[in-house]
């Protein structure tokens, strides 16, 4: 069983990989673990995405949003398509050691989630954390709409001074 769709079968019962490689999902067919999630709710997708992120696995991640999903990091402004917001998260998430996106509420009305987190990244000064609150639209079980509001002062005053680092 894959070890990225171990989480889904416990939490979900859904079907997961057979091959028992850590990233073979062939198994699932063409779609690979995605498919497993054909009948989530709007609800289930959004929570393993943001479960995906903590695991630090952005392919499987990005996997769930639309080929042309806006992506609105509102104090940073927009991206848009799967490809272009993979690029842009994949640089700063891959110089965390770890990152923990923690869900303090949830609500679903129809095809929109919204959530509180609190999104930590452990970089190698220490723990940055910062309060956000997401808005996800769901379409065809993929992501459409991925909208995150956080102060960037608080994120940006976290970090170490440029005469820090040398």
């Amino acid at each position: 069983m894959c070890a990225h769709n171990l989480w889904l079968f416990k939490r979900y019962r859904f079907q997961t990989c057979k091959k028992g490689s850590p990233r073979d999902c062939s198994s699932l067919g063409p779609l690979g673990w995605r498919s497993a999630m054909s009948n989530a709710t709007p609800e289930e997708i959004v929570t393993t995405f943001i479960d995906l992120i903590n695991q630090k696995d952005l392919a499987a991640a990005t996997n769930l949003l639309s080929e042309d999903c806006e992506y609105d990091n509102v104090p940073m402004g927009k991206t848009f398509g799967r490809k272009s917001i993979l690029a842009q998260l994949e640089p700063m998430m891959e110089r965390c050691a770890e990152i923990d996106w923690i869900t303090i509420r949830q609500t679903a009305s129809g095809s929109i989630v919204m959530n509180e987190r609190m999104d930590k990244f452990l970089w190698p000064h220490g723990w940055v954390e910062m309060p956000c609150a997401g808005i996800f639209e769901i379409k065809d079980q993929e992501i459409i709409l991925w909208r995150d509001y956080f102060d960037l002062p608080t994120y940006i005053n976290q970090l170490p001074k440029q005469a820090d680092e040398s």
